[in-house]
């Protein structure tokens, strides 16, 4: 990803040419500005002279001619300029770490270039935008952004889809999706050599290679790590080459070949230091010093992990600070310095804690900006109403006054009795059918509620929780703490989630999903691996649309797990969830290679069987109250048999109304 960040930021000030061609350029341009009296073309120069400072990322020199094309630009009232100065300003501060401000200007300016109709630089600057909500973790609105910036170049088989795809794939990654992740990436590898650009072929490759890295394909990600190595050498991007250097090393480490890998690492280092990107330069220090604490050498770790904590701090960078102060921790631990130790574990969990909390009062911070545009709306709504009231009232006055003047003074009399009668029995009438509704409506919301606290009270079976701990500690004892981390890092993952989604009402097919999954895979692991799984959608699913309500389906998951997949004597356990929209439901077929329902109630524990009854049966509930029609049978569980009627496995077909 911090590849894709060099790109962008180089690719949008796309200058050319050596350092001193630089200097002789930016002089002949501040020749052509006009202090006394600026016009538009001054601003202009501005704009290059400030974009060739950027090449070299002299930052104090940006900042300064950016500033000045925008004061200018605010005097003539140059939209344009504006826009182009307040995008650069972004670009640098996204560069430098400064998120909070990058977003703030990048959304102005995007707002101007939308203003004067510009319509490719609104979307390049969309797509910056969204690149900082993914630096936030704010992966969902990221990919959304990053989908309507793709649709546009697509459109117009511009080569810009190529940097699109690259930053989809790392968004894709960091939501769990990995297939997906991988797919982009090599969408983009395969527009880059279509349009022969050698950069963005080396590009691609080193951001499939860190995919490849986390998945622990090591000789694959190398294989990609050296292409584009390669690459960077012939093309001379220094930059580049420091990025695969660090790569390499990673690559290396991973293979516990720490010699070899601090040696890629401590090149890539030296050329991150000529460079001078702090957010770049803390995180290679972090993994050199993260290499030599992993090869057994804690105090040659600290000087590396303590220098990237300071510049790190000093960007407010929480997510690298978190990673560095774990292994200052671990460091410090190997040490015997356990006070130190305990204190820097400590700041690394209240820095989790804090970027947690704050997604959670963002999250909270827009919905109720949402609530307060909603109530101006109404209270428009209702006053225009007023307003029409008024006009009838008066128009009905002026009737009767015509009616006197013509002399039908009795006859207008009776006819505004009679119109007023009927009009309070209308009223009459039509303030009772809507005191009915309303009645029907909260009873129906009240039960929908009181089912829904319910079902999720019982969605999650006591022993599962409580078999996993005991798994991870198993692990600790055995010596497998990598294992247990992975393992607490997924349970954490999947409690988090249960309670964030207990507040909701809905949560998207996608969040549902991933639960599923994250819930999945800690069973396979307490079973040693004898459970897998496949869940596929069909074409007509879009899983970030669809919205269902939360934790539906885990309890039939469960199920198929519990009473039919751990009773199983071989280890070829499959569990196979297929998704489709019929009409307006969506239908989910749930599928288990088990022991059969007649066997597992003769093998059954009566108190999970318990448990689990319940929360079937509050969850058929609950989509009933959710199917207005009540005319489709929403949940059927079929036995499935072989030819000689031997019990196969269980097939559960589940119906959700959308």
């Amino acid at each position: 990803m911090w590849r894709l960040i060099f790109f962008f930021l180089l690719s949008l000030v796309s200058m050319v040419g050596s350092a001193q061609q630089d200097t002789k350029q930016i002089d002949s341009l501040k020749a052509l500005v006009d202090y006394q009296n600026p016009d538009t073309n001054s601003v202009l120069q501005l704009i290059k002279i400030e974009r060739l400072y950027s090449r070299a990322f002299e930052t104090d020199s940006l900042f300064k001619y950016a500033e000045e094309a925008i004061r200018f630009a605010e005097r003539l009232d140059y939209s344009y300029g504006l826009a182009r100065g307040y995008s650069d300003i972004a670009i640098m501060q996204w560069n430098m770490g400064e998120l909070d401000s990058a977003l703030k200007n990048c959304e102005f300016a995007r707002n101007l270039f939308l203003s004067i109709d510009d319509s490719l630089r609104f979307t390049n600057q969309s797509f910056l935008y969204g690149m900082i909500l993914s630096d936030y973790g704010r992966y969902d609105e990221a990919l959304k952004n990053h989908l309507q910036c793709l649709r546009y170049f697509e459109k117009r088989n511009s080569p810009s889809a190529i940097n699109v795809y690259n930053s989809i794939g790392y968004v894709q990654k960091n939501l769990g999706n990995t297939d997906l992740a991988i797919d982009a990436y090599q969408q983009s590898l395969k527009l880059a050599q279509k349009y022969e650009d050698k950069e963005q072929q080396a590009n691609a490759s080193s951001n499939l290679g860190d995919l490849y890295l986390e998945l622990e394909k090591i000789d694959e990600a190398m294989t990609l790590f050296k292409r584009a190595l390669k690459i960077d050498e012939e093309l001379g991007l220094e930059w580049g080459v420091g990025f695969q250097l660090v790569n390499i090393g990673n690559a290396y480490a991973l293979k516990e070949e720490y010699a070899t890998a601090l040696e890629y690492q401590l090149r890539g280092l030296e050329i991150r230091r000529k460079i001078g990107q702090k957010v770049h330069l803390g995180t290679n220090l972090m993994v050199v010093g993260n290499a030599y604490r992993k090869w057994g050498k804690p105090a040659q770790s600290l000087p590396y992990l303590i220098e990237a904590k300071e510049i790190l701090e000093e960007i407010n960078s929480l997510d690298f600070l978190k990673s560095v102060m774990y292994y200052l921790g671990c460091s410090y631990a190997d040490l015997g310095r356990f006070e130190e130790a305990y204190q820097a574990s400590e700041r690394s969990r209240i820095i989790d804690d804090s970027l947690y909390y704050k997604e959670k009062t963002q999250i909270a911070e827009e919905l109720n900006a949402q609530y307060e545009s909603e109530k101006k709306a109404n209270e428009i709504k209702l006053l225009t109403t007023k307003n029409q009231l008024k006009e009838t009232a008066l128009q009905n006055a002026a009737f009767q006054r015509y009616g006197l003047v013509l002399g039908l003074i009795l006859l207008s009399v009776i006819g505004l009795i009679v119109w007023r009668s009927q009009q309070k029995k209308l009223q009459s009438q039509q303030l009772l059918a809507q005191k009915n509704e309303a009645l029907k409506a909260s009873e129906f919301k009240q039960s929908l509620t009181e089912l829904e606290l319910k079902a999720l009270r019982a969605q999650m079976n006591p022993h599962f929780i409580f078999n996993c701990m005991n798994s991870i500690n198993r692990l600790i004892l055995a010596g497998e703490n990598e294992k247990a981390a992975r393992n607490l890092t997924k349970f954490s993952r999947l409690i988090r989630m249960i309670l964030e989604f207990s507040e909701r009402k809905t949560i998207s097919l996608r969040e549902e999903l991933d639960m599923l999954e994250t819930y999945i895979q800690l069973e396979s692991q307490r079973y040693k691996g004898k459970i897998s799984y496949d869940i596929k959608l069909a074409d007509n699913v879009d899983a970030e649309e669809v919205e269902v309500p939360s934790m539906v389906l885990q309890p039939f998951i469960e199920n198929a797990i519990w009473h039919g997949l751990m009773h199983k004597d071989s280890g070829d356990g499959m569990l196979r969830i297929f998704l489709e929209e019929r009409g307006d439901l969506l239908h989910c077929t749930i599928e288990d290679n088990g022991v059969g329902r007649e066997k597992a109630l003769a093998l059954k524990d009566k108190s999970a069987v318990s448990h689990k009854s319940m929360a079937i049966k509050l969850t058929r509930e609950r989509l009933k109250l959710l199917n207005s029609s009540g005319l489709q049978k929403l949940i059927q569980i079929v036995d499935l048999k072989d030819a000689a009627q031997k019990a196969i496995g269980t097939r559960v077909e589940l119906s959700i109304p959308l």
